[in-house]
């Protein structure tokens, strides 16, 4: 088993939360786009993992299945939702190199990430790119990309904020 660690930060703080508020009652919608594309072998590709109608969120969690016999897993970047009222955020990436799952007869490897902000700074509120992660397309045939096990999205106080649609994609390769 390989693992890649990038920065690794925990989240944590208590008090007043000072951070944005978001609409209430908005429930978040976290997305792969595009979440549909063919490509060809050798091809480098990103896919960028978007959250919509955030409200008050300070950690994200969640993992991505992907096949590896059509994708070779490259990086994960962080985007700038979490960090962009100027608040340092941080970003932990990890790839386990086994195969973790089975769907439709086909072994897929996981992608864990993770984000949070750092300190007692309160949430974040509304819509941007978490992170954008990058294939090599390295087989013919059909990846999908699922959002898998998401452990969600916390405000600062650990309490669920909303979610209502954790929204997968699938890339062809030629």
């Amino acid at each position: 088993m390989t693992v890649g660690l990038a920065a690794c930060g925990g989240g944590g703080g208590s008090g007043t939360n000072t951070g944005a508020t978001g609409t209430p009652g908005a429930v978040a919608s976290v997305l792969i786009t595009p979440n549909s594309e063919t490509i060809t072998k050798g091809q480098t590709i990103s896919r960028t993992i978007k959250i919509e109608n955030a409200s008050n969120a300070f950690y994200v969690a969640f993992d991505i299945l992907y096949n590896p016999a059509v994708l070779q897993f490259v990086n994960a970047k962080e985007g700038s939702f979490m960090d962009n009222d100027g608040a340092d955020a941080t970003s932990m990436q990890a790839v386990l190199q086994s195969n973790t799952t089975v769907q439709n007869g086909v072994k897929l490897k996981r992608i864990t990430i993770g984000l949070t902000r750092l300190g007692d700074i309160g949430g974040i509120s509304g819509s941007g790119t978490l992170v954008s992660v990058t294939f090599f397309a390295i087989g013919s045939g059909q990846s999908p990309l699922v959002i898998t096990t998401p452990r969600g999205i916390k405000d600062m106080n650990n309490q669920d904020v909303a979610v209502n649609t954790w929204q997968d994609a699938t890339v062809t390769v030629q």
